[in-house]
């Protein structure tokens, strides 16, 4: 079966209910909490001391490593810009209008899947390539993942409209 993506988002489909603002302000909360631990991890490297690391992590090892840089930028600078821009969308979606109000939603539907592959990636390099664990960033990966399962919770009719589903 051939997935039919429509070229305009269907304005009539939008649909936010009345448990779509509890799961914007805990998208946004949980932005937040990303952005803080992507500010202490970048902070910290940036003085040069080493990272607190729960339950004996190699935090140090991990975000110092080749891997902790994408495309030339630092990943938890990446990781701010991301959890910026998520609390951001999420926050504003109620105040907009159509068609406008569906288009922030797909928006922040795809950013928050490629938040989520992003992590997995990150998570399959500690794993299997650096055999090394930072339990700092699979906070952040977790704060992803709930990112990407709580936007699809919450919009999904209009993401599953958009797509044709």
């Amino acid at each position: 079966m051939a997935w039919k993506i429509n070229t305009l988002p269907p304005t009539a489909e939008v649909s936010i209910t009345m448990q779509t603002p509890a799961i914007q302000f805990l998208i946004v909360l949980l932005a937040l909490g990303g952005l803080v631990l992507c500010i202490y991890i970048n902070s910290t490297k940036r003085k040069g001391k080493p990272l607190v690391c729960p339950f004996d992590g190699a935090c140090d090892f991990v975000v110092r490593s080749e891997y902790s840089i994408v495309f030339g930028i630092n990943a938890e600078v990446l990781g701010m810009l991301y959890y910026t821009t998520i609390g951001l969308l999420f926050s504003v979606i109620a105040i907009l209008e159509l068609p406008l109000q569906t288009y922030v939603i797909l928006a922040s539907a795809a950013l928050s899947a490629a938040g989520f592959l992003m992590s997995l990636y990150f998570m399959w390099l500690q794993f299997f390539v650096m055999k090394k664990w930072c339990t700092l960033c699979a906070g952040s990966a977790l704060i992803s993942t709930a990112i990407f399962v709580l936007s699809l919770y919450g919009f999904w009719p209009t993401v599953a409209a958009f797509l044709g589903l």
